[in-house]
């Protein structure tokens, strides 16, 4: 499944992409910081997957929302606690991201399996007297 992430942390992006790169499924097609670029490059590319922080600092975010195509599956991804960061590293907690992180994924895969079922003519559905 291909996938982009959107925020302006660094940490973040970094974290998502070590996550990403140590699953089997998802390729990460890139990363970006600004709305408009990320909007441009969906209008061009097929994106399975969003990882989006919905808490960046830019203002266009409920505008970027609605530039998101309807069989892209968002993963909001809010900004962690400061005093958190350092318990990040150790082998418990990572092994708990890693699993509720998978669990995400599989829910992914899980919606846009059923979407791509559901794509039907609904023209169909009715018709007119």
């Amino acid at each position: 499944m291909n996938c982009i992430i959107v925020t302006q942390d660094f940490l973040i992006e970094k974290s998502i992409r070590k996550l990403v790169l140590e699953s089997d499924y998802l390729y990460l097609l890139s990363a970006f910081q600004a709305f408009d670029k990320a909007s441009a490059y969906m209008a061009d590319h097929c994106i399975d997957i969003l990882f989006f922080d919905i808490q960046m600092y830019d203002f266009g975010s409920i505008e970027f929302i609605y530039t998101i195509p309807e069989d892209t599956f968002v993963i909001f991804v809010p900004q962690p606690d400061p005093f958190i960061n350092s318990a990040i590293n150790e082998k418990p907690f990572s092994n708990l991201i890693m699993k509720r992180f998978k669990k995400g994924l599989d829910e992914a895969r899980f919606f846009l399996s059923l979407g791509k079922k559901e794509k039907y003519n609904r023209s169909s559905d009715y018709f007119i007297i």
